[in-house]
């Protein structure tokens, strides 16, 4: 998600809670009207985002789980049931 751009930060969990009460007392301190227009321009470019690189994420998400070990051990295991069918 990172490297997508959806987030900007990592967290580790003993900082969690800490680093939420930060972020929401800076939104918290800001106009309400300048959140909700920030956040439906946010929206609206994810919205487009997602739809113009929905075929590229796709095939990335293919391709990435093509070198996944698990995922290629599942394929193998799919395609050798679909072939041991094929031969009754």
């Amino acid at each position: 998600a990172k490297q997508i751009g959806f987030l900007n930060r990592v967290v580790a969990a003993a900082k969690l809670e800490q680093e939420v009460e930060t972020l929401a007392a800076q939104l918290a301190d800001k106009a309400g009207f300048a959140l909700l227009s920030t956040k439906r321009q946010t929206d609206a470019i994810t919205d487009e985002m997602i739809s113009m690189s929905a075929a590229r994420l796709d095939a990335d998400l293919f391709l990435t789980g093509l070198h996944d070990p698990e995922g290629r051990e599942k394929a193998a295991a799919y395609l050798a049931g679909l072939a041991a069918r094929k031969k009754r």
